[in-house]
């Protein structure tokens, strides 16, 4: 995703938007689930926790139900990051439990880096300017 990676949110979201329908026609599961996670990422650098949480729940929703282990464990590490934010360390760490669980399916050695950790702290990319990973 070319636009995201220049930091053309407001293009990458008109691309992912227009792309949604397309996959959804084409029946192309995966397309959808990674327009939606694409989204959540956008969502996520501009400060949107609400719309980052709402999209990569539709992310893995549809990644668990084509049972995409390395996607589905990504956007379940990136749900406990927006839990961990929201200080519910409760649910962060049972998404981590999920997170690791499905990395184990996909053959992935170790976490996908989510920051979730005791005394681990976070700090927005729409504060700081830095970069998610």
């Amino acid at each position: 995703m070319m636009a995201f990676a220049r930091g053309e949110y407001p293009s990458a979201v008109t691309s992912l938007q227009a792309s949604l329908p397309i996959a959804e026609s084409n029946a192309d599961h995966k397309g959808v689930a990674l327009a939606w996670f694409w989204l959540a990422l956008v969502a996520e650098y501009e400060g949107d926790e609400v719309g980052a949480t709402t999209a990569f729940d539709r992310a893995y929703e549809i990644f668990q139900g084509i049972d995409d282990a390395f996607w589905t464990a990504l956007t379940v590490s990136a749900l406990g990051d927006a839990a961990c934010r929201r200080g519910d360390l409760d649910r962060a760490e049972a998404l981590c439990e999920k997170e690791r669980a499905w990395l184990a399916r996909s053959g992935t050695a170790s976490s996908s880096g989510t920051r979730c950790r005791p005394g681990a702290t976070w700090s927005s990319p729409a504060t700081t300017g830095t970069q998610r990973r």
